[in-house]
């Protein structure tokens, strides 16, 4: 994995939960004005809607067209600027994640022939919301088959970088010139070596009997419904080790964004109060088994799964329940200055 609107004063106070550090939002906003200037009118249509469009609040991670310019559609030297401006909204790591996707379609559709038609990596989008500046509001999607970021950019930082997803399919791939790849098997160890620790009467919290979910529970809605809140132990019921070790898998599932961002949605997290943090395991933790895990708090749900085509099929997600979209930072301002954002206050679709 680790080799994977304007300057009123309540803005300001709005964004100073990511103000801690320099979040990178400089470099995102020149590269995206390059990578926009590189475009003509047609192409312009299509890769920038408005800042308030209905869309910047949908998302899908399957593979289908979508909004948005995709690198097919662009030429060499503006792929060369498209991808550029992605490098600049993430860390190395993250970086490395997408590009690890890509190289999966590919692997799929020459090597293992699986839906051939369907596997294209140049089918990744970018659209851009509004104007960048480093003044006022605006936002940037990435997003094609097992990849969607979405970063919301408010006076000079990134004030959000969720909803975030990525997904592996082949979970380990076992054959071809990728064989051995176990892009998201961080997580999974992770999460087997805290339940593989419990106690019985840890276990008997944490280990939810049932059916294993087909898919995430959050799937792509637009607002994030948080799952049972009820289930799973608690973070104070786990022991020193097993709690250093689900925060290192925020850590690392955070660690995708630069790092002034993974630093401000980890403290989102902390300021929340970790004790507050439930762990929730459903399935087998043998080979070949399926298996779902969630880590959820106050504000926020990371989900994984690997159930999908006999558990060789993987998916993630970080969703904040009242910040995805930057919901959380820009409702009071557009409030207050355009009598309300559609979707927002949270009734996107």
């Amino acid at each position: 994995m680790r080799a994977w609107i304007t300057g009123l004063a309540a803005m300001a106070l709005c964004a100073g939960a990511f103000a801690q550090g320099d979040t990178g939002a400089a470099e995102v906003t020149k590269a995206a004005q390059a990578w926009l200037a590189s475009l003509d009118a047609a192409e312009l249509t299509t890769a920038k809607l408005p800042m308030d469009a209905a869309e910047r609040f949908t998302w899908t991670y399957l593979p289908q067209a979508r909004p948005g310019l995709p690198l097919k559609s662009q030429t060499e030297a503006q792929q060369s600027l498209a991808m550029a401006l992605v490098k600049s909204a993430l860390s190395a790591a993250g970086l490395d994640a997408v590009s690890t996707i890509r190289r999966l379609e590919v692997a799929l559709r020459d090597e293992l022939k699986h839906n051939p038609a369907m596997r294209d990596p140049d089918l990744y989008y970018l659209l851009v919301f509004g104007e960048p500046s480093e003044k006022g509001a605006w936002g940037l999607r990435y997003e094609g088959h097992h990849v969607s970021l979405n970063f919301t950019i408010a006076d000079g930082q990134i004030v959000s970088s969720t909803p975030q997803f990525f997904g592996s399919n082949p979970h380990q791939v076992m054959e071809g010139s990728m064989k051995g790849t176990r892009f998201l098997g961080a997580f999974e160890d992770g999460a087997k070596e805290i339940v593989a620790a419990m106690d019985d009467a840890q276990r008997a919290k944490a280990v939810v009997p049932g059916e294993v979910p087909a898919d995430i529970l959050t799937r792509f809605d637009s607002v994030a419904t948080p799952p049972d809140a009820s289930q799973g132990i608690l973070f104070s019921e786990l022991k020193t080790a097993q709690q250093a070790a689900l925060v290192k898998l925020l850590e690392e599932a955070a660690s995708v964004q630069r790092p002034g961002v993974a630093a401000a949605r980890m403290k989102k997290v902390r300021d929340a109060g970790l004790d507050n943090i439930r762990f929730v395991w459903i399935g087998g933790t043998g080979p070949g088994e399926k298996q779902y895990f969630r880590i959820q708090g106050p504000t926020f749900v990371f989900e994984y799964d690997n159930t999908q085509d006999n558990a060789n099929h993987s998916h993630t997600a970080w969703r904040d329940f009242a910040g995805d979209f930057g919901r959380d930072v820009l409702q009071d301002h557009y409030k207050a200055a355009h009598n309300g954002l559609p979707g927002v206050g949270g009734t996107a679709r």
